[in-house]
């Protein structure tokens, strides 16, 4: 950042107002792909953290399904089936 400021002070020297709305526009340019990154990494983490939750919400929901069908069953708890 600092050396295409560097480079648009020499380009535009003697152009204080141009050289600042070039600055301007880079700076915008900048920031708007740091915040489309940021918001492309932020989705993948959202993504990956509701598949751990459906993962889990399915292995709970499993143990539940194990547990009442060994309880009509008559099996002791912690008894290996």
């Amino acid at each position: 950042m600092n050396e295409l400021v560097s480079l648009i002070a020499t380009i535009y020297w003697d152009r204080m107002d141009d050289a600042r709305r070039t600055i301007r526009a880079v700076n915008q340019a900048v920031f708007l792909d740091m915040g489309l990154a940021v918001s492309v990494y932020y989705d993948a983490f959202l993504g990956a953290v509701e598949s751990m939750s459906n993962e889990l919400n399915f292995s709970l929901a499993r143990a539940r399904a194990l547990t009442a069908l060994s309880e009509s069953a008559g099996i002791p708890k912690g008894s290996e089936i």
